[in-house]
């Protein structure tokens, strides 16, 4: 990880630039500074890259212009700086628009300020930062994975990471699973947990973790999953478009006991492994939110580390046997609805929302299920065999997501 466009243009004399267009894209990361003037050089870029150049080879094509950003966007490079007036007088409307669009930063900034008064000062500041983050994740990595449940080693360790961090008030632990800390950003308050100084965080084994000191007082707060969710989130309905980036978190339970911290750890990395795994049940999860407290899935975790024992598969075949007379094709879309049905407790209306059907389609569906399985589906007075069909036909899902990735 290295620094933010938007911290970048506090340092040198990029300072001096001016954002003209992509201001929606301030939170990129910039891990590496060049000098861009032929665009052939695109091929060879590793993404995160703040490039500069006088845009002397694009200077007379508009089409290039446009070309140049899309394809900088889609590299997930960082941002442009535009030295203008040397062969540009103007940043080209056509190149602006187009940044908008992507939210990709295009700074300009004056003819007379050498290239290197830019790159220097930020690569500097970039190997700092990296240098930083590298002392934070081998130590988060000893407090972690060490084996030692030493509750004055692990909060010593923590107070190095953060000398704000108060290591007599409870915490909570999040671990993610992400493909850019971009998009990661726009989902957990990173930015603003580090301004509070209280939290320490970093990453292990491809997955973002963060340790964050709450307040006493949720100990004895019924709604104290909801005050938690304010703080490391932003809105669920600012994130809808974060759906598709492959982002999930798990959350702890508020820790007291620093001692347990090793083991609420391996139990969240292993969720996320899990969720990473189980392609069916992450679509599932998704669809609902981008985050869950581990006591919300600690049952999709047990039935799967119980999916694969024979006892298991026969106890799957007796309970669907009745389904198997039924083509697959079909077969696969009553078993979703009958899922869906359970999970949502019978609920009609909300069922119907969730598998995107009218509402007396899922009657008919229903209808059918009854008669298949000989059942009433009566939650009230057969709330056993409400749990059995849903244990059978989750434990379903999971075999048939293990075959699949098993295939690919």
């Amino acid at each position: 990880m290295g620094i933010t466009v938007k911290e970048a243009l506090q340092i040198g004399r990029l300072k001096e630039g001016k954002v003209v267009a992509g201001e929606k894209g301030l939170n990129r990361i910039v891990t590496y500074v060049d000098i861009l003037e032929v665009p052939d050089m695109i091929g060879w870029l590793r993404g995160e890259e703040l490039l500069l150049t006088t845009g002397y080879a694009i200077k007379d094509n508009p089409d290039m212009q446009e070309k140049l950003i899309s394809e900088l966007a889609k590299i997930n490079a960082a941002g442009i700086v535009i030295k203008v007036n040397r062969f540009l007088d103007k940043i080209p409307e056509i190149m602006i628009k187009k940044a908008n669009e992507l939210s990709f930063p295009i700074i300009q900034i004056p003819p007379d300020i050498p290239y290197i008064d830019i790159t220097h000062p930020l690569l500097k500041e970039i190997l700092l930062k990296q240098n930083e983050e590298k002392f934070m994740n081998e130590t988060l990595k000893e407090i972690l994975c060490n084996n030692m449940n030493d509750k004055t080693f692990v909060k010593r360790k923590l107070k190095s990471l953060s000398s704000n961090f108060d290591i007599n008030a409870p915490i909570i632990m999040l671990v993610a699973s992400y493909d850019n800390m971009e998009s990661l950003k726009k989902v957990v308050k990173i930015e603003e947990l580090q301004n509070k100084k209280v939290i320490v965080f970093g990453e292990i084994e491809n997955h973002f973790v963060i340790i964050c000191n709450v307040d006493h007082s949720l100990l004895e707060n019924a709604e104290w999953k909801r005050d938690i969710e304010e703080l490391l989130f932003y809105s669920d309905s600012s994130i809808k478009e974060e759906r598709d980036n492959n982002i999930m978190c798990v959350v702890s339970r508020i820790i007291t006991d620093f001692s347990m911290i090793q083991k609420e750890y391996l139990r969240l990395s292993n969720a996320i492994n899990v969720i990473e795994i189980m392609k069916e049940i992450r679509k599932l999860l998704i669809k609902n939110k981008l985050w869950y407290f581990y006591d919300e899935i600690v049952h999709y975790i047990f039935l799967y580390t119980i999916s694969n024992s024979d006892s298991i598969t026969d106890f799957i075949d007796y309970i669907l046997t009745p389904f198997k007379k039924i083509p697959e094709k079909e077969r696969e879309l009553l078993m979703h609805t009958l899922y869906e049905y359970i999970r949502n407790g019978g609920n009609i209306s909300k069922t119907s929302r969730n598998c995107f059907l009218h509402r007396n389609t899922l009657i008919y569906r229903m209808n059918k299920l009854r008669e298949i399985l000989n059942t009433s589906f009566n939650f009230t007075d057969s709330p056993e065999e409400m749990f059995k069909y849903y244990l059978a036909l989750t434990l379903h899902q999971f075999k048939k997501s293990i075959n699949e990735d098993e295939l690919t």
